[in-house]
């Protein structure tokens, strides 16, 4: 098949530009998500976040982490998702091969500086650090880049939610920690009165709770009081020094052989209740409609006897 040559010229013009093209957007395109060399749990002791606003410090103190200074119990739930993300960051796309950062909010003083820390002896060395900035306009992603990076990158947007907390947002406001199937004995101190509940198990495996008057009290009301009490929290610490009124309104104490875990409900405030317990290890405010149902429960539970 024979070409005619006036078209020669116009065909090698086109398949030089679309060449040319192809080379140019690959190169474009041709860009390195960041890999980062996994860490393991164990080599994390501190995470520190630098926001404007302000910082946490989160430290680990023999296998439980802690808020300093205060050294508060930390939520281990929600640092169980800090860690899977700084052992591994999983960025997305690159948005940006420039230093231009005031788009994502990740200029100077602006973005939250994340850092994971391993403490070695009397020294402390960074083993991870991240720059996290603003969600993009659809709220979807997060802008995110490293210190030895001028590339600024994107992450899933529920990263943002992660690191850009409180102190109060990352305190463990669990009033007790405990496995409800696991107790066997309950004491309940209301009105001044102690009533005391143990668990046995009959041949069928199932559980009998009898009060100690040998009255047996209905084991699915005594199942749902233990589970709603041990997923209740409480609303914040009570400021250091306050007076715990005079006398105690209600106080639970749970075994689990000789395990013990106590929760007393020390006076009623103007819209809620002060409270302590042997998890918590402070006093704390407690929502009056969670002390009023923990309370309604459990005497319930001794006046159905």
């Amino acid at each position: 098949m024979k070409i005619n040559k006036q078209l020669l010229l116009p065909i090698a013009l086109i398949l030089t530009f679309s060449i040319y093209l192809g080379v140019k957007n690959t190169g474009e395109m041709n860009y390195k998500i960041p890999d980062f060399i996994p860490l393991e749990e164990e080599q994390i002791d501190i995470i520190e976040i630098n926001k404007p606003s302000g910082s946490i410090k989160l430290y680990k103190e023999n296998g439980i982490w802690e808020l300093a200074p205060e050294n508060l119990r930390a939520e281990p739930s929600k640092i169980n998702e800090m860690l899977t993300f700084l052992e591994n960051p999983q960025f997305i796309d690159m948005v940006s091969n420039t230093k231009n950062y005031q788009n994502y909010g990740l200029e100077d003083d602006q973005y939250i500086d994340i850092k994971a820390i391993v403490k070695e002896n009397t020294s402390n060395d960074t083993v991870r650090e991240l720059y996290l900035g603003d969600l993009n306009e659809s709220r979807r992603f997060a802008f995110i880049r490293t210190p030895d990076n001028k590339a600024v990158f994107t992450v899933k947007e529920n990263i943002k939610k992660l690191f850009d907390v409180s102190e109060n947002d990352m305190l463990d406001k669990k009033i007790l920690n405990f496995d409800s199937t696991q107790i066997d004995k309950i004491e309940v101190i209301s009105n001044n009165i102690k009533t005391t509940i143990n668990k046995s198990v009959d041949s069928d495996n199932k559980d009998i709770w009898k009060s100690d008057k040998d009255a047996e009290l209905d084991s699915n009301a005594v199942g749902q009081s233990l589970r709603y009490l041990a997923n209740s929290r409480f609303e914040s610490y009570s400021p250091a020094g306050e007076d715990r009124g005079n006398g105690n309104i209600f106080t639970i104490i749970l075994y689990n052989g000789k395990t013990l875990n106590s929760f007393t409900i020390t006076k009623k405030n103007d819209s809620n209740y002060s409270a302590y317990s042997s998890y918590a290890g402070r006093d704390f405010v407690l929502a009056e409609n969670t002390a009023t149902q923990i309370i309604k429960m459990f005497d319930d539970l001794i006046e159905k006897k």
